[in-house]
């Protein structure tokens, strides 16, 4: 049996140290689950009251006041999808094509239109009146009524239901050029949020010396449409 001297030993303690260092340690795969946590989207809109109809003119045909549909929300489109009108008791919704003119005084009839739609054929499945967050979609209506011998005043005829959801609304695209080269934009889009999306292709994300006719945006700004932009 051989026997090493201290000195030996110690050298082969460290080859072993530096052998046992250099054996790989085994790979493993480490999963973090993502979570999100999100409030669900609440429809926040305010609806006109009333609707007013009038005939200052002496005429069939009534001045009416819009509706409108504010939308109040913070994220999320909405979109009035049905329009339904309800005669109030005591007065009956006649065709717009009705001879108001010559219909008997105090009959308690009109009619009541939207986009030429006639309600008397029931309700109307509307389209395109929507309202991003913070927009107001303004409906406005049209109608006519008979003579009344006597005064009426705010008196209600009629109730107006609309059908409201949330709805994706596709957003317009601007063109606009730096130094010659046409980019794009979605309308209403800030700088900053353009830097940020796949619009930017310029492949910078330095634009604080951007100028447009001499002057320095500013980031927070939106892109002008058409807008012809340099750096300074």
């Amino acid at each position: 049996m051989t026997t090493l001297t201290k000195s030996q030993a110690a050298v082969l303690l460290i080859v072993l140290s530096l052998l046992i260092g250099m054996i790989p340690s085994a790979a493993f795969a480490s999963e973090t689950p993502v979570h999100i946590s999100v409030e669900a989207a609440v429809l926040d809109v305010t609806v006109s009251p009333s609707i007013t109809l009038s005939n200052p003119n002496e005429s069939v045909d009534l001045t009416v006041t819009p509706l409108t549909v504010q939308n109040n929300a913070g994220l999320g489109s909405i979109e009035v999808t049905k329009i339904a009108v309800t005669p109030a008791t005591g007065w009956t919704l006649a065709p717009a094509g009705s001879r108001f003119d010559v219909m008997a005084a105090d009959s308690k009839k009109f009619s009541l239109e939207y986009a030429d739609h006639d309600f008397t054929n029931g309700e109307f499945a509307a389209a395109d009146i929507k309202a991003v967050p913070g927009e107001t979609a303004t409906l406005q209506f049209s109608a006519k009524t008979c003579a009344s011998t006597i005064d009426i005043s705010s008196q209600q005829i009629a109730t107006v239901v609309l059908t409201i959801g949330m709805v994706q609304i596709p957003l317009s695209k601007i063109s606009f050029s730096i130094d010659g080269t046409t980019y794009q934009a979605e309308e209403g889009m800030t700088w900053t949020q353009w830097i940020d999306s796949d619009y930017n292709t310029t492949g910078r994300t330095a634009f604080s010396n951007l100028i447009i006719n001499g002057s320095p945006i500013n980031l927070a700004d939106a892109i002008i449409g058409g807008g012809a932009y340099e750096f300074d």
